[in-house]
């Protein structure tokens, strides 16, 4: 039997929750991923790539702290700047992916994560235009911190 860390149980739970949302449409990537050659395809129209921008390594107080970096994106049809609707979509799913990973146990029903901060959490938009023939990535990225 093989001991997962509970950053590890945390990283694995939030990927399975994206592949979940919308039917599994998201390709999730974990760490640092070139979006623009990114080949979106039908079935897999989002993509989204985790990283900890820092964690914690010791656990004084019996938990771990972590700041998450996610990067939601997907294809526009054209160039025509920021698609609002994209942006909502991207952000819904973010919001519904992070309560499903705040819900879910571990194997002998503690939570996986103890608490996501959502109020100090910070969201921008991305638009990313590979070259003239191509069309643009529209994207979000969000920061949030989590104790596990």
């Amino acid at each position: 039997m093989t001991i997962e860390s509970p950053r590890k149980l945390f990283l694995r739970t939030l990927r399975e929750e994206y592949e979940r949302v919308r039917s599994g449409h998201y390709d999730v990537r974990r760490g640092p991923y070139n979006m623009l050659s990114h080949v979106f395809t039908d079935d897999r129209p989002f993509l989204i790539s985790v990283m900890l921008e820092e964690f914690s390594l010791f656990r004084s107080s019996g938990t771990n702290r972590a700041i998450v970096s996610v990067f939601a994106a997907t294809r526009q049809e054209a160039m025509d700047g920021i698609d609002d609707a994209v942006t909502d979509v991207l952000s819904d799913d973010l919001v519904a992916v992070i309560h499903a990973v705040e819900s879910r146990r571990d194997d002998v029903g503690d939570s996986v994560a103890i608490q996501i901060n959502l109020n100090s959490a910070t969201v921008g938009e991305f638009m990313e235009v590979p070259t003239e023939s191509e069309p643009p990535l529209q994207g979000i990225h969000c920061q949030f911190e989590v104790t596990y």
